[in-house]
């Protein structure tokens, strides 16, 4: 009997002995596997932190040429194409802010997105007044800059059409989701409206081309209400 008890003592001894290297195996690889990922946020963070300042150079040099050309007509390509820059930006930006956060509730993104439109036009004449609704929802960076670019669009769109004679535009944004996954915007600037049997991909404007490709990239559709030719309805798929 006792030296049943002296083997089962030293049994009991090695397995205390094995369970505890194999516990700071584990705690060894669990701090590396933190490291790990501290640095790749860090390197994350440091990407996107050039993008965005790579961007607004980029926007700055548009503005430089622009200021140079008198002509408005002219001068319209540089500042649209400074908006797209902007929208990109902006992105990248909120995704890795200064508070550290990784993701974008899509409402407040496209709150700071119009302004930054409104405040990007060259004219200075219009004001915009949105009135955003429904379910939000986060952003990762591939749908998010996919809906900027929508959005960005659309509404330069209705700065220049839809404004009224005191250069007020009034902008109705909803969100719904339909499905699981999907999402339906309604986009309504109250304005004159377009065609709506000519699909976004045929169309002559450059803006309203981005729309329907953009939303197709997100395997979804853009299509005008035929009952509403102001209102712009678009399903996409939203990764959640």
């Amino acid at each position: 009997f006792g030296a049943y008890a002296i083997g089962s003592n030293v049994r009991n001894r090695n397995l205390k002995h094995r369970n505890e290297l194999l516990e700071q195996q584990v705690r060894k690889r669990t701090e590396n596997l933190h490291k790990a990922l501290s640095l790749k946020d860090a390197y994350l963070a440091e990407t996107h932190h050039r993008v965005k300042n790579n961007l607004q150079m980029v926007a700055s040099l548009l503005d430089l040429q622009a200021a140079q050309i008198e002509d408005p007509q002219t001068r319209a390509p540089f500042d649209v194409s400074k908006t797209r820059i902007d929208a990109i930006a902006l992105i990248h930006q909120r995704l890795y802010g200064r508070d550290g956060e990784k993701s974008i509730r899509f409402q407040g993104f496209l709150a700071e997105l119009l302004e930054l439109i409104e405040q990007g036009q060259t004219s200075g004449r219009q004001r915009l007044i949105a009135n955003i609704a429904g379910d939000d929802f986060d952003l990762r960076l591939k749908q998010g800059v996919a809906l900027g670019m929508i959005f960005n669009e659309l509404v330069t769109n209705s700065l220049k059409h839809a404004s009224e004679s005191d250069g007020l535009v009034k902008v109705d944004v909803t969100m719904a989701w339909i499905a699981e996954g999907r999402l339906r915007f309604a986009y309504d600037d109250h304005g004159p409206g377009i065609d709506p049997s000519l699909p976004f991909e045929e169309r002559t404007s450059l803006g309203l081309r981005l729309v329907g490709r953009f939303a197709h990239q997100l395997q979804g559709h853009a299509a005008v209400d035929p009952e509403r030719p102001s209102r712009i309805v678009f399903e996409v798929n939203i990764s959640v």
